[in-house]
């Protein structure tokens, strides 16, 4: 059931201990160019968590460096300009300012460099710069030799709201219940649902309501938690907790019932929580040589398997033990243990990493013993192909980046190259892909990878704890594939509503989430497209209307296509134009 929307922020009840959480699928639902880019959602979650709070214009910006400047305008979908929102700029620095009464910013004493604008307020869904749909990336805005003074305008668009309410197992309501926006994300054919930004949330009322406004329109799912416990009044020694459900009660984000949000309307949703047992999981983290590392400061997490992020998060013991209190649901874990040397903090500091998977019942874990190794070390060069000594593109830097991205794992690991174009990254503990930062605008790309005569482009690496990875070679080419070309279509169609995408013959690569050899892009106001970067080989290309770009890359909706795409045969440093037709339904 769905209403106008109202006035949403009054009644709202103190900070709490229980957590309900909003979930929102990507590619979905018509936008204008509007909304904020998928990784960069923080000033959106704060609006629909009802911060009403003004944001408070930053202090003098810092000279940059530059004589570049992006000004412009904010306006709502009417055309009216729309005061004290909050705009913000990133690229080399981080900068925000509040629009003026009419509508106005500036951002000036920029240096060199690509940067994006984005802008929010309470009650809008932010919007990025040259964005079409909410979720999906806008563009980077360039200042440099050529183009030092550039003006923008920033649209947004009312969103709609989810309201409900959060009762416990007889149907009583449960008040202080703390909401926060998340979003799943999605890669290769795999969605994970992620929190976007914890801390900012509104907080249920005294009868159990809670609002969330702001809402990109699109299918939402809710879920709710408590973090505190009680005892088993049949059964005093255990301990109960009212664990994660999603709307209406169900355990898994799968088994949730779907919530259309649409602009301007309040969505409605009821949360049902059951009691859970509160099971206990201990042990101890040794070093290699089986002592336990006391005396250091150390994180431990527990994930579900194949998990974005973890479901418990504590802190090891000065003794080198742990515990963590859980209710989470039974099935396949990972606890993970992350050990700072003293004094050290951080990846610089070269952690050490336990790790070892659990299965979770309905009973506690306890004994279990982690031995805490320091990770590898792979150390190279980045080149560029067929020109060894030729300039490199600096600044740039190189990763270590997971197949997986785990909530258990330490993540990506980074580092930038000296002006030789020399590496080494230290304390890698995963399987991972070696990747560069490279700005493709620049037309620069990698190549391969090798180490040694291997190629390892693909294949990536596996290391194992301590070990010392060398020889390792980054090619850089400006000779990739590219195609580009124009879409033909209906004159009563939006060009922006389309979606190219270019995907690789062979379906094993569907699944690389790196993106190489499956690229989508939205159509330009003109009707053409270029994708370029691609590895040479068979490709297909296809064009869709109505479909978000992380849908039309899906593996299921690739080989949903594949038979009524276009075949087309790509060569290294060439670019290939072709005129596609949009696909029909079948």
């Amino acid at each position: 059931m769905s209403r106008p929307i109202r006035c949403a922020h009054a009644g709202l009840g103190r900070w709490c201990s229980l957590v309900v959480v909003i979930l929102v699928t990507v590619g979905c639902g018509d936008g204008q160019r509007g909304g904020l880019s998928h990784s960069r959602r923080e000033p959106a979650i704060a609006q629909a968590a009802g911060d009403s709070s003004p944001a408070r214009p930053q202090q003098p910006a810092p000279h940059d460096g530059g004589d570049g400047a992006i000004s412009g305008v904010v306006r709502d979908r009417t055309g009216e300009p729309v005061r004290l929102a909050r705009v913000v700029l990133a690229g080399r620095t981080r900068r925000q300012i509040l629009t003026d009464q009419r509508g106005g910013f500036l951002f000036d004493r920029l240096a060199p460099g690509a940067y994006t604008l984005s802008a929010q307020k309470l009650g809008y869904v932010a919007a990025e710069f040259g964005q079409e749909r909410p979720w999906e990336p806008g563009e980077r805005i360039t200042i440099d030799s050529t183009t030092r003074a550039v003006e923008a305008t920033l649209q947004l668009q009312p969103g709609g709201a989810v309201v409900g309410r959060v009762e416990d197992e007889r149907g009583e309501p449960l008040a202080d219940a703390t909401v926060q926006v998340l979003r799943p994300e999605s890669a290769a054919g795999t969605v994970k649902f992620a929190p976007v930004e914890t801390p900012n949330a509104v907080r249920s009322d005294e009868a159990g309501r809670f609002h969330i406004a702001g809402l990109a329109p699109g299918p939402y799912i809710v879920s709710a938690a408590v973090a505190g416990a009680f005892r088993d009044a049949d059964r005093p020694s255990r301990l109960l907790t009212y664990a994660t459900r999603y709307a209406p009660s169900a355990v898994t984000p799968a088994a949730a019932r779907r919530i259309d949000v649409v602009v301007g309307r309040e969505v409605d949703a009821t949360v049902v929580l059951r009691p859970t047992t509160l099971l206990r999981i201990a042990g101890e983290v040794v070093d290699e040589s089986g002592i336990r590392v006391g005396g250091r400061a150390g994180v431990v997490r527990l994930t579900a398997a194949g998990a974005a992020s973890p479901a418990e998060v504590s802190s090891l013991r000065p003794d080198g033990g742990f515990e963590i209190r859980t209710a989470a649901p039974a099935g396949d874990y990972v606890v993970a243990v992350s050990v700072n040397e003293p004094g050290a903090i951080g990846v610089e500091g070269h952690p050490r990493l336990a790790r070892a998977p659990l299965r979770l019942a309905d009973a506690d874990v306890t004994g279990l013993r982690l031995t805490a190794r320091l990770g590898a070390d792979i150390a190279g060069q980045v080149k560029v192909d067929a020109a060894p000594h030729a300039p490199l593109p600096l600044p740039m830097r190189v990763y270590a980046r997971p197949f997986v991205h785990d909530g258990s794992m330490i993540g990506s690991i980074a580092v930038s190259v000296d002006p030789s174009g020399r590496f080494t990254l230290r304390n890698v503990f995963d399987p991972s892909w070696i990747a560069v930062d490279l700005d493709e605008r620049r037309g620069w790309f990698v190549k391969a990878v090798y180490v040694g005569s291997r190629d390892v482009t693909d294949s990536g690496l596996n290391p194992r704890p301590g070990e010392v990875i060398e020889d390792v070679s980054v090619l850089l080419t400006t000779r990739m594939s590219t195609v580009s070309g124009v879409v033909r279509m209906a004159v009563d169609r939006r060009a922006t509503d389309c979606v190219v995408t270019v995907f690789a013959e062979d379906e094993k690569k569907w699944r690389d989430p790196r993106g190489r050899f499956v690229r989508a892009v939205r159509l330009s106001r003109e009707g053409r497209f270029t994708i370029g970067g691609l590895p040479r080989g068979v490709y297909f290309a296809v064009a869709q209307m109505g479909i978000g770009m992380a849908s039309a890359s899906a593996p299921a909706r690739l080989r949903d296509v594949k038979g009524r795409a276009t075949r087309v045969q790509l060569d290294e440093g060439v670019t290939t134009e072709m005129e596609l037709a949009v696909m029909p339904e079948p």
